[in-house]
C-alpha cells in the first residue's frame, strides 16, 4: 500500500500597465493579491489473490486553485475578481482486477471521479447577450462579453478493459475497450462581464444570468465509448508489422451555457419573455449534438539490419488507412444567445453562426529512418 499528501499555495495579482477607458479607476496598477491554499491526499492498496492475480484500489481527494484566466472577470482590461471564487475539489477512486501470466495479460478497471466548484471563463460577441440602455436609440444588448460559469460540478464514471495474448511466439493479439459516462452534475451559475456598460461609477459591470440548466448534459472533449483490436507479427529476421482497428463513439459538442439560462427566452431589449417562444422548439434548438461514431484502421511496421557494430532500420506507418472523415470535437457559438435570433438563424437553413467543428486528419504517412552506433 501507499499514502501521499501534498500542500500548495497559489498567489495571483494583476498588474495593469495601461489605463483602460472603460475602467479608468480599476485597470491601471496592481489588483488585490489573491491567495489559494490547497491540499491533497491519495492512497492505494494491492491485494494478491495469487502470484499472478491482483486486486488494486486507489483513491484521492484534493483541492486545486482556479487558473489565472478563471480568477479575473476579464484580466485583459480590469482588476475585477470573479465573485464567489472557490478552490476546485476533486474526489476520485478506482478498483482493478489484474491477471499477469506468461501467456495471458488482462486488466479490468472501474473508476469514479467527482469535480466540484469548477470555474470556466470564455469570451465571445453575443447578440442579445448584453444590457440595452432604454434611453438611447442604439441596441446595446449586442456586446462583446466575458462569460464566467461558476460552481460547476462534473461526474465521471466508467469501466476499462485491456487484454493481451500471444497466439504464437511471433503473433500477438491485443484488445481494449472503455465505456464511460461523463456528465455535468448540477446547474452552475452564469454571469457576464459587459465592457460596454462600464463607467467610472460602474466599475463592476457584471450581470448575473442565474442558473444554466446543464445537469445531465454530456461533457465534451472526449469519447464516452472506445474500443481497439490489434494484431502484431514479429519475425525472427528482425522485421515486424502490426495493425489496429479502433472504434470511437458517444462524443458530444461543447454546449453554450448562456443559452441554457432562463434569459434565453427573454427579449434582449424589453427584458420580458418573448410572446411567441415555444418550449418544444426551444428544447429542439438546445438539444446537444452527438457526433457520428467512427472507426479507424492504422498500420505500422519496421525492419532493422545489423551492420558490423551498427544497427540501421526504418519504421513506417499509415494512419487512417480508410481515409475516414470524422469530427474530433466542436462547440456551439454563443453569438445567438436568445431564442428569437437562434430560431431565425437555424430556420434559415444556412445558419450564419452554426457550431464550429474540429476534424481529424485523413490518411497520413510516416517514414522514420534511424542508425544506432
Amino acid at each position: 500500500f501507499y499514502v501521499a499528501q501534498t500542500y500548495s499555495r497559489t498567489e495571483y495579482q494583476r498588474d495593469g500597465l495601461f489605463k483602460n477607458g472603460y475602467y479608468p479607476t480599476n485597470s491601471y496598477g496592481k489588483s488585490e493579491k489573491l491567495h489559494f491554499d490547497n491540499f491533497g491526499f491519495k492512497g492505494g492498496i494491492t491485494y494478491k489473490i495469487t502470484g499472478r492475480q491482483f486486486l488494486t484500489f486507489n483513491g484521492a481527494y484534493m483541492t486545486l486553485a482556479p487558473t489565472l484566466r478563471n480568477t479575473f472577470n476579464n484580466s485583459r482590461v480590469n482588476n475585477n475578481v470573479v465573485n464567489g471564487l472557490q478552490n476546485e475539489t476533486v474526489a476520485s477512486g478506482d478498483v482493478s482486477y489484474i491477471v499477469n501470466s506468461p501467456k495471458f495479460k488482462t486488466r479490468l478497471t472501474a473508476y469514479f471521479s467527482k469535480i466540484q466548484n469548477q470555474t470556466e471563463t470564455t469570451f465571445f460577441f453575443g447578440d442579445g447577450a448584453g444590457v440595452d440602455d432604454p434611453t438611447t436609440t442604439t441596441n446595446e444588448s449586442n456586446a462583446f462579453v466575458a462569460e464566467t460559469v461558476t460552481n460547476i460540478s462534473k461526474r465521471n464514471v466508467g469501466l476499462e478493459f485491456g487484454f493481451e495474448y500471444p497466439i504464437t511466439s511471433t503473433l500477438k493479439v491485443t484488445a481494449s475497450a472503455a465505456y464511460g459516462e461523463y456528465i455535468y452534475d448540477n446547474n452552475p451559475n452564469v454571469s457576464l462581464n459587459i465592457d460596454a456598460v462600464a463607467t467610472a461609477t460602474n466599475t463592476y459591470p457584471v450581470v448575473n444570468y442565474g442558473e444554466a440548466k446543464l445537469k445531465n448534459y454530456k461533457q465534451s472533449g472526449m469519447p464516452q465509448q472506445a474500443a481497439s483490436l490489434g494484431l502484431e507479427y514479429r519475425d525472427p529476421k528482425f522485421w515486424w508489422v502490426g495493425a489496429n482497428f479502433n472504434y470511437i463513439g458517444n462524443s458530444y459538442i461543447d454546449v453554450a451555457p448562456i443559452t441554457r439560462t432562463d434569459r434565453f427566452y427573454d427579449d434582449p431589449i424589453l427584458g420580458i419573455p418573448v410572446a411567441d417562444a415555444n418550449q418544444a422548439r426551444g428544447n429542439q434548438l438546445l438539444k446537444q449534438e452527438k457526433f457520428n461514431d467512427f472507426t479507424l484502421l492504422n498500420v505500422i511496421g519496421g525492419k532493422s539490419w545489423k551492420i558490423q557494430k551498427n544497427t540501421v532500420g526504418f519504421l513506417a506507418s499509415v494512419s487512417n488507412v480508410l481515409d475516414t472523415k470524422y469530427k474530433t470535437g466542436g462547440f456551439e457559438q454563443a453569438r445567438n444567445s436568445n431564442y428569437t435570433q437562434l430560431n431565425q438563424d437555424v430556420s434559415s437553413g444556412t445558419p450564419a453562426f452554426a457550431p464550429k467543428y474540429f476534424y481529424g486528419f485523413g490518411r497520413t504517412f510516416l517514414l522514420n529512418l534511424y542508425i544506432n552506433f
